[in-house]
Order: structure tokens, then C-alpha cells, then sequence
């Protein structure tokens, strides 16, 4: 069964639209508010930053964005810029998206539709289930761990909160390994589906998948014969 096993899994990409695009979705690119700005003027600022933000991480250029995505941004960009700790520049951007959540979470979940809607297969490889959960949890969690300088505190997150990483590692690796042709056919979509989510559930708690230094969800280390013994293990 060697051939199929996983060769390097820090190079997972197949959800990186949805939960690795750090620039867009952890919201680095929201608008630099600077003193005495015009509500027009912040938001046009605000949304061209975005923008560009969500069309680097996504591989696109701002016009591509989806329509709709980016009027959902705009008007979130405006619910922020109307509020004068936005528009002084006296507050940080996470004391600011904590004092308007609604706005925040508005702001967040745009960029994941536009995410989405570029990327509409980044989620073949999950249930219907589980991306209601990882899109329900993405945006609450990324605020909670959010620091003053808008990175989030990764290792702490995905500690404290195991089962969001399994929803997106299991993902991931159920994508790769359904990439070769002789694990299709030696193992049902189903059996890949548990095979890769109990392997991440496992890697994580015997410490086999290393997250203490993570700098995005699927950014871990692993020492590479201890993760392909373990995935031959769980698919045995």
C-alpha cells in the first residue's frame, strides 16, 4: 500500500481558498483607517484593500471577485466605517472588530464566499455536514484567537479546539490520497473518508502531527515515516 501514502502533507492545498488563505480570510487586508478620513473615502480605501487581499490569496485579479461577495463586503466595510473609532484610527482593527462583531463576521464570511464561489471544489472531500460546521466555526474562531496585530493565534486554536483542524486535515488528506488511482480503487469513497479523518484525529492526539508552531490550519509538521506508518495503520 506504500505507493498511495502521503509524501510531504505541509503541502496541502485543496482547502487553502477556504481555511489557509491567510490574507482574506484572517483579515490582514482590511483597510488601514487613518484620522479624518470620509465614510465614502474609508470605505472605498476598505474595499480596495480587501479586495485585493481576497484576489492575492485566492490567485485572481479584484475584478474576478463574485458579485455578490464583493457588495457584501462593501457593505461591511461601510458598517465599520461609520463608527468614528474606525474612521480616528485609535483603536486596534481587532478592539474594533470586536466592538462590532455583526460587522466583522459580515466582513469575514464575504471573503469566504468569495472564496467559495472561485473555488467551488475546495469541498468535494467533506460531507454536507462538515463544511456547515467549519464555515459556521471559521469566522467565530479566527476572532477569538485574533491578537492585537490581526494574526491568529493558530496553536492555541487548533489545541483547544481539535475537531475543527480534523474537519479540515481529514479534508485535505482524503483529497490527496484519492489523487492516485489504485487507492480509488482499492478503498471505497467512504472508507478514504474515515481513513483520512480518524488518521488526522490520531496524528494530532498521539502528537505525530505537530502544531505548535502553526502559522495557518493546515501548516503543521510531522515526522514523515510516523505519519505514513500511522495512515497504513488506520487504513488497515
Amino acid at each position: 500500500m506504500g505507493r498511495w501514502l502521503l509524501r510531504g502533507v505541509v503541502g496541502f492545498l485543496i482547502l487553502g481558498a477556504v481555511v489557509r488563505g491567510g490574507g482574506a480570510l484572517n483579515l490582514w487586508q482590511v483597510p488601514n483607517f487613518r484620522p479624518k478620513q470620509s465614510v465614502s473615502e474609508c470605505v472605498a480605501e476598505g474595499q480596495r484593500g480587501y479586495g485585493t487581499g481576497v484576489a492575492r490569496a485566492l490567485g485572481i485579479s479584484p475584478e474576478q471577485i463574485d458579485a455578490r461577495a464583493s457588495a457584501e463586503m462593501s457593505e461591511a466595510i461601510r458598517t465599520l466605517c461609520r463608527t468614528e473609532a474606525a474612521r480616528s484610527g485609535r483603536v486596534s482593527l481587532t478592539e474594533l472588530f470586536r466592538e462590532n462583531p455583526v460587522a466583522y463576521r459580515r466582513l469575514c464570511r464575504a471573503g469566504m464566499n468569495a472564496a467559495l464561489s472561485a473555488r467551488p471544489d475546495a469541498f468535494w472531500f467533506s460531507s454536507r455536514a462538515e463544511r456547515t460546521h467549519l464555515l459556521r466555526e471559521h469566522c467565530q474562531l479566527l476572532l477569538k484567537y485574533m491578537g492585537d496585530d490581526q494574526s491568529t493565534d493558530w496553536p492555541r486554536l487548533i489545541a483547544e479546539h481539535p475537531d475543527f483542524f480534523v474537519l479540515a486535515c481529514g479534508a485535505a488528506l482524503h483529497a490527496e490520497l484519492a489523487r492516485d488511482v489504485a487507492t480509488r480503487r482499492e478503498f471505497t469513497a467512504g472508507a478514504l473518508h474515515r481513513i483520512s479523518r480518524r488518521s488526522c484525529r490520531t496524528g494530532l492526539q498521539r502528537g505525530v502531527i505537530d502544531t505548535s508552531r502553526s502559522r495557518s490550519l493546515l501548516d503543521f509538521r510531522t515526522d514523515e515515516r510516523a505519519w505514513d506508518d500511522l495512515i497504513v495503520q488506520v487504513a488497515r
